[in-house]
């Protein structure tokens, strides 16, 4: 297919094999206009068929895309400035301050290593592969490195190989193992009680709360409005499952309740400190802090504020409720995943005792 378009985008790609380059690349048209790809598209073939010089290259994608300059020409400092002007650049403000402040911690790293390295083209394989070994030991977890990682890539994919004229250096560099978060386990109760000691006092005391008794995610109990918080239930669209509609209705515990009360609502959110946390540093909160105080070993992320998502399921299932009952409180639309959350033993207990 020569010309398609991703899920979820309006922009349309010009897949091409390019002989000069011995390899297949992928542009973007930049409108979202069907017929105008598909004319730049038969454009780009023709001119690559009939002159098969590859400085020609440069001139054909300049010619056909009107730009006054090739992205291979760009100074690693405006590359950003460059990006972000993209037409086909689609994702969240969130995700873009990420991507920029990854694209920045790249830059200096650049400018203190290499400084003689000015353009975006000059950086080749050997530096991602030096930039991934001095990253990957300042990451506290693989999924970190690899973000990162991804979120570099994302800049020279979009402005390197959209002019077909380079490859993107951090193709190469290996993912670090990661250990996903339906892989981490369930805290025990007495360290549910140590962890509530640690943070006695502040607003992670009723973010924990608000997670052992709802299962919901750090991020949605960050955001938690007060227009959500009725006398007796919460009522939200997670935001993971935000764009599948999927909308959880959880009674609120009585202990919860207790605690909810005795809250001002001076602010728009339940917990505006957390809101402010994740606001500055979406990836990073302080709940690794609270673990150490309560002398929990994260066991290299085994175990972090995702773990009380873990505890929930679990103490359903040990409160003997049925599954379809749990997928609705949790939000998961999946069985296997819902298990995969359940770290209850009881029943295997009972059949182990039952053997003679």
């Amino acid at each position: 297919m020569a010309v398609f378009r991703q899920k979820g985008r309006n922009i349309w790609q010009i897949r091409l094999w390019i002989p000069q380059l011995g390899r297949v690349r992928s542009l973007s048209s930049g409108t979202s206009d069907k017929l105008r790809a598909k004319e730049m598209e038969l454009r780009l073939r023709r001119e690559i068929r009939q002159d098969r010089r590859l400085r020609r290259l440069k001139e054909i994608f300049r010619e056909v895309f009107g730009e006054e300059e090739v992205a291979g020409g760009l100074l690693l400092d405006e590359a950003w400035e460059r990006y972000r002007g993209l037409p086909e650049l689609n994702i969240s403000p969130g995700e873009l301050r990420r991507r920029k402040h990854h694209w920045r911690r790249f830059v200096e790293w650049m400018h203190d290593r290499h400084p003689t390295v000015r353009y975006l083209h000059e950086v080749d394989s050997a530096t991602a592969l030096e930039f991934a070994d001095w990253l990957r030991p300042r990451c506290r977890t693989g999924k970190t490195f690899n973000n990162i990682k991804v979120n570099v890539g994302c800049v020279f994919s979009a402005l390197l190989m959209r002019a077909g004229m380079s490859r993107n250096p951090f193709r190469g560099v290996p993912n670090a193992p990661t250990t996903d978060s339906v892989e981490q386990r369930a805290f025990t109760d007495a360290e549910i009680v140590r962890i509530l000691d640690a943070c006695r006092g502040t607003e992670y005391f009723g973010a924990v709360l608000t997670a052992l008794y709802t299962g919901l995610r750090y991020k949605d109990i960050a955001f938690l409005c007060w227009d959500q918080v009725t006398d007796d239930a919460l009522r939200l669209k997670p935001s993971k499952t935000r764009r599948h509609g999927v909308e959880v209705v959880i009674p609120l515990h009585r202990r919860l309740r207790e605690y909810l009360d005795g809250q001002p609502r001076s602010s728009r959110y339940v917990f505006p400190g957390l809101a402010e946390d994740y606001e500055k540093h979406p990836r990073k909160s302080r709940f690794s802090e609270i673990l150490d105080r309560a002398e929990i070993d994260a066991d290299h992320g085994r175990v972090t504020f995702h773990s009380l998502r873990h505890t929930f399921r679990t103490r359903m299932a040990a409160a003997g409720v049925p599954q379809d009952i749990a997928m609705r409180l949790g939000g998961w639309r999946d069985a296997r995943t819902a298990e995969r959350y359940n770290h209850d033993l009881t029943g295997l207990r009972r059949a182990i005792d039952a053997l003679e």
